[in-house]
């Protein structure tokens, strides 16, 4: 007996997501942990300015820049990793805002490795810190040097100066892939997907993580790991679908996207071949194509261009 067009229509579109997008939680980079125990030697001002360090973390994590800037002197001086110099608390502030509003998300951890007091008033704190999720660009923590002031009882911020220190990375082999950061959604009938992209650790691969819904229950879900392959010098992908599938594809530039060539093994051992286009729409509108497809060496039509359209931004968009 014949299925209804429609049921091919909504089968083939399955089929295709599995295909073309192919969940593990994400590997969580390391977080320096801020101390806490001082060492007994430590003088009451040490103490004081680790605890207004730590103070800073708190007042961070909760993305409130009114907090933030009320640390900080009203003439202080904030350099950031770039060399940017901004001056005076207002302008600091307002920097803060504009930070937590492009990630709401973000969290920081720092570590003080040294306190000077240099004399009742003054003291100059050295640290690490890192931020959660990392910002859009290369990965990578911060070294800084902190100038605190007492100013009526308190140790508050006269100026600080961020130094970026660089992580062992990909990244440049990947940086493309910074717009995909983010939960992509498709769908047609009664058929959905949706698919998350999100940096691993170090920002050397990138993990995309898929499930397809039909009539509202779950009919297929996969993981996919993008990265450089050392051996091969290509961009490749490793693909592993919930049927126990998995594919391998290698990845090209093209025109604001990327083509890429698919082999692999369905669950029951049959071989399947593809070619896939991911082109940038626009920033919030994704396409993919698949075509010269092979199933168990038997060619099967190209399929009907898919568009993803955003649904949660990423961090630092």
């Amino acid at each position: 007996m014949k299925r209804p067009l429609s049921m091919i229509v909504r089968i083939a579109f399955v089929l295709a997501i599995a295909e073309l997008v192919g969940a593990a939680e994400p590997v969580k980079e390391s977080a320096p942990v801020k101390e806490t125990t001082p060492a007994k030697s430590q003088s009451p001002a040490e103490l004081a300015v680790r605890k207004a360090a730590s103070d800073f973390d708190q007042a961070f994590n909760t993305g409130n820049a009114d907090k933030v800037a009320g640390l900080w002197t009203a003439d202080a001086e904030y350099i950031d990793e770039d060399g940017q110099r901004y001056l005076g608390r207002d302008v600091i502030k307002k920097e803060y805002a504009e930070f937590f509003a492009a990630n709401p998300q973000a969290k920081i951890s720092s570590v003080t490795d040294s306190v000077r007091v240099i004399n009742e008033s003054t003291a100059v704190e050295d640290g690490r810190a890192m931020i959660q999720p990392p910002p859009a660009g290369a990965p990578g923590s911060s070294r800084y040097t902190a100038i605190y002031v007492l100013n009526e009882g308190k140790w508050m911020l006269s100026s600080v100066h961020d130094m970026k220190v660089a992580s062992p990375s990909n990244y440049h082999k990947l940086d493309d892939f910074e717009w995909l950061i983010g939960t992509w959604q498709a769908g047609e009938g009664d058929t959905r997907i949706e698919t998350t992209c999100r940096w691993m650790k170090n920002k050397s691969f990138v993990e995309r993580t898929y499930q397809v819904t039909t009539a509202g229950l779950p009919s297929a879900s996969g993981t996919q790991i993008i990265g450089w392959d050392p051996e091969t010098k290509q961009l490749t992908s490793w693909n592993f679908s919930s049927d126990s599938g998995y594919a391998k594809d290698t990845w090209k530039p093209i025109a604001n996207g990327w083509w890429s060539q698919s082999s692999g093994v369905l669950g029951d051992g049959t071989k399947t071949t593809a070619v896939k286009v991911f082109q940038k729409l626009d920033d919030d509108t994704l396409s993919l194509k698949s075509t010269d497809r092979t199933l168990g060496g038997v060619r099967l039509p190209d399929l009907k261009e898919v568009i993803f359209k955003r649904s949660v931004k990423k961090a630092g968009a």
